[in-house]
């Protein structure tokens, strides 16, 4: 019945394999049969990489002393950082898919995204500005 199961997900678990690989195997199968672990280690993927990248962002623009753009960038710098502390022990991750289903935070993180979106928009044109006003003094 295993063998059937497995073929019809394209996954075959031959048993002459190491108990290691079997079980390698054996979680590949499991992540295919529940998506929403697959979705929730992607997003995770991409939480401290923005994480690093804003707050790498935020110190650049303090030590070359662009004081708009850093203040400008600190809220979001530090909400990032609060958003990764605040998850609770026992979950997941910050987008822990039982959880945001189960209260209802689906709603806010979808409000959240879009704030970004408009954030990232702004500094988009703020930096490609900057850009072209330092090309022209030059």
């Amino acid at each position: 019945m295993a063998n059937t199961h497995n073929r019809m997900i394209g996954k075959v678990i031959p048993h002459s394999q190491s108990p290691a690989i079997r079980a390698k195997n054996v979680m590949d199968v499991k992540l295919v049969q529940n998506p929403c672990v697959l979705i929730q280690q992607t997003l995770i993927m991409w939480v401290v990489p923005e994480l690093v990248g804003q707050a790498l962002a935020t110190v650049l623009m303090l030590v070359s002393l662009h004081w708009f753009v850093f203040l400008l960038n600190l809220p979001v710098a530090a909400w990032n950082m609060y958003r990764v502390w605040k998850v609770p022990m026992g979950n997941m991750g910050v987008f822990d898919p039982t959880e945001i289903h189960n209260r209802g935070q689906l709603k806010s993180h979808m409000k959240e995204s879009m704030i970004k979106l408009g954030f990232h928009l702004l500094c988009f044109f703020i930096y490609l500005y900057s850009m072209i006003l330092a090309l022209i003094n030059d």
